[in-house]
């Protein structure tokens, strides 16, 4: 699964379960290494970096996730295989 089909999936269970979600249309003009996704419901904060498979964080992506996991939000790195076990799901389940 790409990149692309599981942002797809991901913001379209987000969105039926109720949460907020934001992903930069264009990331060229954002600040690199910010998380993919940033998701808001019922005072919970999660910031989600997506990859594919083989996909390997880059240091600016290392350092923002290092520093927002020291904040109270919620933190996580995302593969097809957290899609396909249910473990997105169980996250942002109510």
């Amino acid at each position: 699964m790409s990149e692309n089909a599981l942002l797809a999936h991901v913001r379209d269970a987000a969105q039926k379960l109720g949460w907020r979600e934001y992903h930069p249309w264009w990331s060229g003009h954002s600040t690199q290494g910010f998380p993919d996704l940033t998701l808001v419901r019922r005072g919970r904060l999660i910031f989600a970096e997506l990859k594919r498979m083989d996909g390997t964080l880059s240091w600016d992506q290392t350092g923002w996730l290092a520093d927002l996991e020291e904040t109270c939000a919620e933190v996580y790195v995302w593969r097809p295989d957290a899609w396909s076990s249910g473990e997105i799901a169980r996250v942002l389940a109510p």
